[in-house]
């Protein structure tokens, strides 16, 4: 990247800034490889908290993550709630990639990428059709304890906006340049108070902006249990696992 001292001069200013702040940014925790890898898809547009609850509010109401799979966008969208920033990108993204996990491996696990090299790995997360970059970087970071760090839309906004990164990089890029600048404990320091920072910066998004013109807020009801159970079994026609643990596919118990 041309000017790449300049840039990286930048950045670690815009960090010492926000450690100056005093602000502070909690991270979210996830059990397995495949809530790390939804927790990376939703917190792409919302706080890593945010991204959490809504997790476990979708999970609450799916058999397995195969159920997940074969559920219509609408009903992701009528889950999460429609007042979960860009719920309509965040529900198609998880629908594209789940299944194109399930057509790679004929499962919804990618736990065995633990025991992968690193560029194996990043290949085979490359391969996943609609993977977005910060979902591919943060499932990096995460689960297999990959240095690399992650920017989420506002992230990268933040940064393109306070001249810290040229206009010619794309997020892959960005994503790269600033783990280059920061290593270790300052890596995720970064992450924490740059993420908290951008997304009160960010601005706020219609409440429905995903929907159609003229639809209610009612039209985004959740299914009911009853109705949803029964027609979810009969569709779904991939492998179910009986285990009661998430990460086996099993329903989590309340």
């Amino acid at each position: 990247m041309k000017k790449a001292a300049e840039y990286t001069l930048r950045v670690r200013k815009l960090f010492n800034r926000l450690k100056r702040s005093g602000a502070k940014s909690s991270l979210a925790a996830a059990d397995g490889a495949m809530d790390v890898l939804l927790l990376g898809i939703l917190s792409n547009f919302s706080t890593e908290q945010k991204a959490a609850v809504a997790i476990e509010t979708l999970m609450a109401e799916m058999i397995d993550y195969n159920d997940l799979r074969v559920t219509p966008v609408a009903d992701i969208v009528a889950l999460i709630g429609i007042e979960f920033p860009h719920c309509r990108a965040a529900a198609e993204e998880i629908s594209r990639v789940f299944t194109s996990i399930f057509n790679r491996t004929h499962d919804l696990d990618l736990g065995f990428l633990a025991s992968f090299n690193k560029k194996p790995a990043a290949s085979f997360l490359d391969s996943l059709d609609g993977l977005s970059p910060h979902a591919h970087a943060f499932f990096r970071n995460r689960f297999l304890k990959t240095h690399v760090i992650p920017l989420d839309a506002n992230m990268y906004a933040y940064l393109m906006n306070n001249g810290c990164i040229s206009e010619d990089l794309d997020v892959g890029a960005a994503q790269d340049f600033v783990s280059r600048v920061f290593k270790g404990r300052d890596a995720q320091s970064f992450y924490a108070l740059l993420k908290r920072s951008s997304a009160a910066h960010a601005p706020r998004a219609a409440v429905g902006k995903s929907r159609t013109a003229g639809t209610t807020r009612k039209s985004a009801k959740r299914p009911t249990t009853k109705k949803k159970t029964a027609a979810r079994k009969k569709r779904a026609k991939g492998p179910s696992k009986k285990s009661t643990s998430r990460k086996s596919g099993g329903r989590r118990r309340r």
